[in-house]
């Protein structure tokens, strides 16, 4: 076996490498630094087109053994874009096995000094979104996927997060048809996050749907009026809007103007 047979088989093991993987490989397997192992190897590879170049710093591998293997894992390649990171929103509800539409796109949580250019790949469209709060940790998780471990929010900020950026997740309709089967969500994990982003309209927007939801789905039996009422007890004084410009009607307990049809349209996905 040669060399470039090597080189190849590691990034066929890896799926998606990185320049920093092939670094590391580079001077630990092959004795050789990089810039040797990009213009012998890797150049060759890529006039093969046994891998691809993803976007900057980042290759997919084509398996040349077996032609059916032709997509990239989307959610592999988005746990590589950055080292510190995780995997949120409608693609969290697609890994917690939730989601009610198939999207063609990933959103990964960044910070701001991670942030990277959206790119598109394979017709997948990746895509950051800066926290301005910069804590990628609290209630998140590693999940096994594919063989490699990824980094997703967790059921609880999943919830979280989609109601907070709701048009990424497809508008209400998609998020509301997902979160009401998405299981593990639990108070203290919704308490944790909506505490992290201290948001008053989110406290008010995630308590007033996860009421709604509470009542009907088994997947939120767990949760108590109590419960509802610990996050009641952190909303504002002045009112707030669920979604600003739209005909609304006026939610006392929320402190909340909700538009018109909203819960009518929450009954008619049960």
């Amino acid at each position: 076996m040669t060399i470039l047979d090597d080189v190849y088989k590691y990034t066929l093991y890896k799926r998606v490498v990185t320049v920093e993987e092939l670094k590391q490989f580079a001077h630990d397997t092959l004795k050789v630094d990089y810039k040797y192992l990009y213009k012998k190897f890797l150049n060759h590879l890529l006039f093969e087109e046994k891998i691809k170049r993803i976007t900057k710093g980042m290759y997919a591998a084509k398996n040349v053994y077996n032609p059916v293997e032709t997509q990239t894992d989307r959610y592999l390649l988005a746990s590589k874009i950055r080292s510190s990171y995780y995997i949120g929103y409608h693609a969290a509800l697609e890994l917690h096995g939730c989601a009610y539409s198939a999207f063609n796109s990933v959103h990964v949580a960044v910070t701001r000094n991670s942030y990277f250019k959206p790119f598109i790949f394979e017709n997948v469209k990746y895509k950051p979104v800066v926290r301005t709060v910069p804590d990628l940790t609290t209630e998140t998780q590693q999940l096994t996927h594919e063989g490699t471990k990824i980094i997703l929010s967790s059921p609880s900020r999943t919830f979280v997060d989609c109601i907070d950026h709701y048009q990424i997740c497809g508008g209400y309709e998609e998020v509301l048809k997902s979160i009401e089967s998405l299981g593990g969500v639990t108070i203290e994990g919704l308490l944790r996050t909506l505490d992290l982003y201290d948001k008053d309209i989110l406290y008010r927007s995630t308590g007033y749907i996860l009421q709604i939801i509470q009542k009907t789905s088994p997947y939120y039996g767990h949760i108590t009026n109590e419960d509802i009422k610990n996050i009641q007890n952190k909303i504002g004084k002045k009112p707030r809007y669920l979604i600003k410009g739209s005909k609304s009607e006026y939610n006392k307990q929320w402190n909340l103007y909700v538009p018109k049809d909203f819960e009518d349209f929450l009954v008619g996905i049960r």
